[in-house]
C-alpha cells in the first residue's frame, strides 16, 4: 500500500470538505424550495398590493389582489389619472382587466384592452408584482 504524501492528503482532505459543504448547502436550498412547494399546494391567504407601474404620466397605476387558498379572489385597482381622457378610458378597462386577471389567475395572460393600451400595461406589470408577493406564478 502507497502512503499519500502531505500535500496530498490535505488536498484530499479539502476536496472531500467543499463536497460536504456543497452537499449541506444544497441540502439547504432544497427545504426553502420545499417549503415553497408546500406553501404553493396549500396556497397563501390574504391582501398583497402590487407596486405602482406607471407606462406613462398619465397611467400611475397601483393593483391589489385578494388571495383565498393560493388563488386570485378579488383584484382592486387604484388609477391616479390626470386627465379627463384618462378618467374615461379606464372606466372601461379597469373592469375588464380586473375581470381577466380573477379569471386567468395571471398578468401574463391578461390581454390589452383596445383603446387602453398603456393603462393595461401598468395594470399588468402591477399585477404581477402582487402575484409575486402572494408567491403566485403569472
Amino acid at each position: 500500500m502507497r502512503t499519500l504524501s502531505k500535500r496530498a492528503r490535505t488536498t484530499i482532505i479539502s476536496t472531500g470538505a467543499i463536497a460536504a459543504a456543497l452537499t449541506s448547502t444544497a441540502a439547504g436550498f432544497a427545504a426553502p424550495m420545499a417549503s415553497a412547494a408546500e406553501q404553493a399546494a396549500t396556497g397563501q391567504t390574504g391582501s398583497f398590493v402590487g407596486a405602482t407601474s406607471k407606462a406613462n404620466k398619465y397611467t400611475p397605476t397601483t393593483v391589489t389582489i385578494k388571495v383565498v387558498k393560493g388563488k386570485v379572489t378579488k383584484v382592486t385597482v387604484k388609477v391616479s389619472p390626470t386627465d379627463s381622457a384618462s378618467v374615461v378610458i379606464n372606466k372601461d378597462s379597469i373592469p375588464k382587466l380586473t375581470q381577466e386577471a380573477v379569471a386567468t389567475q395571471s398578468a401574463k395572460k391578461v390581454a390589452v384592452v383596445s383603446g387602453a393600451s398603456l393603462t393595461s400595461v401598468a395594470f399588468k406589470q402591477s399585477l404581477q408584482s402582487a402575484l409575486t408577493k402572494a408567491g403566485i406564478k403569472g
